[in-house]
């Protein structure tokens, strides 16, 4: 059983992945490789570091700007506009967001967690942009997910990018699912190459495997949406809408040695997918600081630091977000830091009635 806890958890099951990488990071050049994992009742933070794929990951974020703004429901009867909130089966958090029309799959806000053959983990949170029409070619950086006339939708896009150094780096990604009135579930896949193009050798290959996603019902008592920084965010509430049950969120920072003069490269980076229980709401606001402090093997500690707001709705949420690790030698010296900044969120309500129960504080 790992020591890696947090002071809020939640429990998601009875056989659940339970990531140690946040416990296990240091800085210096022994930095850890693929994070253990192991089959535990609580979820502990999910964290993954690592130098070449997250290089990646900045390359493929910088494709674009969309954004996952708040966008008012088409008029009518029927899912145009709605927003879906998801949770895949690495316990992070998805967006679904359909057009005003209702007909097509309009913005998703993902983050998921591959495994690669060089033993790092590529860790990946952004914004995708379905296409409008069918693309002109067999696939395009954005997706066409148009949904048949029972909610189904299936659809791939590839993205290649220079990452520098004599490196091509491809992201080829697959979503499917089914989206109901009160539900939806799906799959999504994702597949990273890495290749040095003198020699045509690949460098590294990374893998989700079949992630399994579900919009559980009800959707009225879930907000899907996005963060600033363009990484999925779901809050899940309690039945009387006076407590969020499950603040789930993507984020990342860079890391950056302890006494570094600002403008400093980051010396590597840290992505995550947390989730975070019990915010009482009170009069439709929900705040609270808390820390986590994890023992490392070499005798190092990390400590995260964590700041939460929120206000809640009857349609809308939004918030701000920061998370801060600060990894302390054996010696109890400060090594480094990653600080994700203080960024804001937004969320809408998913589809269905809201219904509140009891009087609100």
């Amino acid at each position: 059983m790992s020591s890696c806890h947090k002071r809020r958890v939640v429990q998601v099951g009875a056989a659940v992945a339970v990531t140690a990488g946040a416990c296990l990071f240091a800085f210096g050049p022994g930095l850890p490789a693929a994070a253990e994992s192991e089959s535990h009742l609580l979820r502990a933070t999910s964290a993954h570091v690592s130098h070449g794929p997250q290089l990646a990951a900045a390359a493929f974020a910088e494709r674009e700007a969309a954004v996952f703004s708040a966008k008012r429901p088409g008029k009518g009867k029927g899912l145009r506009g709605a927003t879906f909130a998801a949770i895949t089966s690495q316990d992070n958090p998805l967006a679904i967001r359909l057009s005003k029309n209702g007909k097509r799959v309009d913005r998703i806000a993902f983050h998921w967690d591959a495994k690669c053959t060089s033993g790092d983990t590529f860790t990946f949170g952004d914004i995708m942009a379905p296409t409008a029409k069918p693309p002109s070619g067999p696939v395009a950086e954005d997706p066409y997910l148009p949904l048949s006339n029972s909610g189904g939708f299936k659809g791939s896009a590839l993205v290649i990018r220079d990452l520098g150094k004599g490196r091509l780096g491809t992201l080829s990604q697959e979503i499917s699912g089914k989206l109901t009135a009160s539900k939806g579930a799906g799959t999504w896949s994702a597949h990273f190459e890495a290749v040095d193009v003198a020699s045509g050798q690949k460098v590294d290959t990374c893998d989700t495997g079949t992630i399994r996603w579900t919009a559980p019902k009800p959707q009225s008592l879930y907000f899907a949406g996005a963060t600033s920084r363009n990484e999925p965010v779901v809050v899940q509430l309690n039945r009387t809408r006076r407590t969020v049950r499950v603040f789930r969120i993507g984020w990342r920072a860079d890391c950056l040695a302890a006494g570094a003069p600002p403008g400093s490269a980051p010396v590597s980076s840290l992505a995550m997918g947390d989730a975070l229980a019990d915010f009482p709401i009170r009069r439709g606001k929900f705040a609270d600081k808390f820390s986590n402090t994890y023992r490392r093997p070499d005798g190092g500690t990390n400590k995260f630091d964590y700041e939460v707001s929120g206000r809640v709705g009857r349609k809308k949420a939004s918030g701000s977000f920061r998370g801060l690790l600060t990894s302390l030698g054996s010696n109890g010296v400060t090594e480094g830091t990653c600080d994700s900044l203080k960024l804001k969120w937004a969320a809408d309500v998913g589809p269905g009635s809201v219904k509140r129960k009891g009087r609100r504080r």
